[in-house]
């Protein structure tokens, strides 16, 4: 009997999560901060009992009342665990430590090997010091409070607010070329890794970046909800230094689940494309412009025609009308750079470069080549017809078109004296 109680002392009885029905859910995108109103009738000046069970997920220490007339008097945290019975657990015992899965067999409780169905050990005929399992087992959170009106009238629903982990949000991107046709659509995806569906809620999703990550979510399987990109698309305010995203009408966000939804459909952009030689390899920058509203931080596809040029991340971009994507070097233009002569007569010191491009696309492009200068009083004498533009104490841009399938070569010379 001892050993029995020993092991029940551990193993808790199995605890039906509910559904939660709140108002108002702000998904952040590390956490969630839910608002509700729950049900309660207090009188002026009245002190009363109340008993609210939580979602498993829910930070019961952020629970906060909104109502400035009721005042908390006392309050009781109960936290009660889930059953570990089919669950993936390690027991420890006086006689040694096993893993396994854990099943009732008739009167008794038995670890199984999940592998062969074999019975590993007889958990209630052994002295249990401890079990650990190997995921989170289902909760119910509950609050006792004691509250008192303090004000001149009663309060019908009591207007609560509390933080909670496991319901996040992201953005995916795709941005589609099609010659000069530009379009980016956004799809936002909300992920519940929790066992309690939100039900018919008003969501916000709130674009910020996060310093730290203020809850730990676990790893559960998934399942993708219905895809709705034909729905009417989220209003978007700013308060708070933040871009907020209202989803139109109440939204239902099952448990463990991904529900994905339109965020965003530009579709009257304009797009530069810029190749940049820096010593020997050329790159390509996307700089699209025109975006009518901010975007959140997300992973962005770039698709030219049928061919997946980049996946990335972005962070978060303000309401600015622009987004400029580094795609990395390209491909179909190439570049060097060489040194072909160096003087020194007394403190000016003269060096000569040759930059050779080659343009296998069947358009003209142009060309910047970044010329990284010695010294900050360096100056850069370019061939003629060429411009040149300093963009910092150290750095210039020289500006050079290659027509279509043609190479082409040019020269400038850069001149410093060592002397202030």
């Amino acid at each position: 009997m001892r050993k029995k109680a020993l092991f029940w002392f551990f193993i808790f009885v199995l605890a039906i999560v509910p559904i939660a029905s709140a108002a108002y859910v702000d998904i952040y995108p590390n956490y969630v901060i839910i608002k509700d109103r729950w049900p309660a009738v207090i009188r002026s000046g009245q002190t009363l009992q109340l008993e609210w069970e939580l979602p498993e997920s829910a930070d019961l220490s952020s629970f906060a009342i909104l109502d400035s007339d009721i005042d908390i008097l006392s309050r009781i945290e109960a936290i009660n665990k889930g059953s570990l019975v089919g669950k993936s657990v390690t027991v420890h015992t006086s006689a040694g430590s096993y893993t396994g899965v854990v099943k009732e067999d008739g009167g008794r409780l038995v670890l199984i090997n999940p592998r062969n169905d074999q019975i590993i050990a007889i958990i209630n005929a052994s002295a249990v010091v401890s079990i650990i399992p190997g995921d989170d087992t289902a909760s119910k959170n509950t609050l006792k409070l004691e509250v008192k009106n303090s004000g001149s009238t009663p309060v019908e629903d009591v207007n609560v607010r509390y933080f909670a982990s496991g319901i996040t949000w992201q953005v995916k991107y795709v941005l589609q070329v099609d010659g000069t046709e530009v379009v980016l659509k956004g799809e936002y995806e909300i992920t519940n890794t929790t066992n309690t569906e939100i039900k018919d809620a008003v969501v916000r999703l709130i674009a910020r970046q996060d310093p730290t990550y203020l809850y730990k979510t676990r790893e559960v399987v998934l399942y993708a909800a219905a895809e709705a990109s034909d729905a009417a698309l989220p209003n978007v305010e700013h308060q708070g230094e933040t871009a907020v995203y209202t989803l139109p009408g109440r939204i239902t966000i099952p448990a463990n689940s991904k529900l994905k939804l339109m965020l965003l459909k530009e579709d009257d952009l304009k797009l530069e494309r810029t190749y940049k030689l820096n010593y020997d390899m050329v790159t390509v920058e996307y700089k699209l412009e025109g975006i009518s509203q901010a975007l959140p931080a997300g992973q962005i596809q770039v698709f030219d025609g049928d061919i997946l040029m980049s996946t990335q991340s972005i962070a978060s971009i303000p309401q600015s009308g622009e987004l400029v994507l580094n795609l990395g070097q390209t491909m179909d233009i190439a570049g060097r750079t060489e040194q072909t002569n160096y003087t020194n007569v007394g403190e000016l010191h003269t060096s000569e470069y040759a930059v050779t491009l080659k343009n296998n696309k069947d358009e003209k492009v142009t060309v910047e080549v970044v010329v990284n200068l010695p010294r900050d009083n360096a100056r850069i004498v370019a061939q003629p017809g060429l411009e040149v533009k300093r963009t910092s104490s150290y750095t210039a841009i020289i500006y050079v078109d290659v027509e279509a399938k043609t190479e082409r070569t040019i020269n400038y010379t850069v001149e410093y004296t060592t002397n202030r």
